[in-house]
């Protein structure tokens, strides 16, 4: 009689406990603020790369990369290298890369796809129509799978300060 007490006590203390997927997910942080940050940023229209923009703090003489970084390749003729190109964010923590990134595809000016990377088998890639508004696409049905999405994406919009 105990016994059965403490196996039906047991099995919903078990279901409190237990955490979704998404929470086990290596989602990326802020690097913490650092007295002496400074920002470059770089502007070379004629160059392959027209754009980098990176946060460093100096350390012994070199520049420690800490924080966001953006590289922007221009994908076609010189002429347009501000309304097509692929742009990819890093972020620096005390000199090291992280495992996870953001790569933006823009056409004609406008956004037309989006790769999140958390890790070299996970990312979400999200699509968008000429008007750069997303393309939903099916509804997820994999435990709030779209929910999910959402929930990350957010995360690396406030991370890597993306804005559309």
């Amino acid at each position: 009689m105990k016994l059965a007490f403490l196996i039906a006590l047991w099995i919903p203390l078990s279901c409190l406990q237990a955490t979704s997927s998404i929470n086990s997910v290596p989602l990326p942080k802020n690097p913490e603020n650092r007295v002496g940050i400074k920002e470059s940023e770089d502007l070379k229209p004629d160059e392959l790369i027209w754009y980098k923009f990176y946060r460093f703090y100096p350390s012994g003489g070199q520049e420690v990369l800490h924080g966001l970084w953006i590289e922007r390749t221009r994908d076609k003729d010189r002429e347009r290298h501000n309304t097509h190109f692929t742009e990819v964010r890093k972020i620096y923590y005390n000199g090291t890369e992280s495992q996870h990134s953001v790569t933006s595809v823009w056409e004609e000016g406008v956004l037309r796809k989006r790769t999140y990377v958390l890790s070299e088998k996970l990312q979400i890639e999200v699509q968008f129509n000429a008007q750069g508004q997303e393309v939903m696409g099916p509804k997820a049905k994999a435990r709030g799978g779209r929910a999910k999405r959402e929930r990350i994406t957010r995360v690396f919009h406030e991370v890597y300060e993306l804005t559309d």
